[in-house]
């Protein structure tokens, strides 16, 4: 999965989710426009914030992230 990809997906599973992007930050206690820099640049997600990802959207979230087998999935 390229960079546009990741960044398609990240927001795609948050408007799926049916969350604004104030909304995805309050439920992760973040700013805003921390979620618009994660949308920009998903790379730069912690383990912690992309496990809260998982959470709030399914671990179809981890699958579709990581969908080029690079990663494995951490327990």
């Amino acid at each position: 999965m390229n960079l546009q990809e990741k960044r398609n997906l990240m927001k795609s599973y948050r408007v799926k989710a049916g969350l604004s992007q104030e909304k995805l930050a309050e439920k992760l206690g973040v700013a805003r426009n921390t979620i618009v820099y994660y949308e920009s640049k998903p790379w730069s997600l912690s383990l912690d914030t992309f496990n809260e990802l998982v959470n709030i959207y399914g671990e179809s979230f981890r699958e579709d992230f990581f969908a080029n087998k690079l990663y494995k999935k951490v327990n």
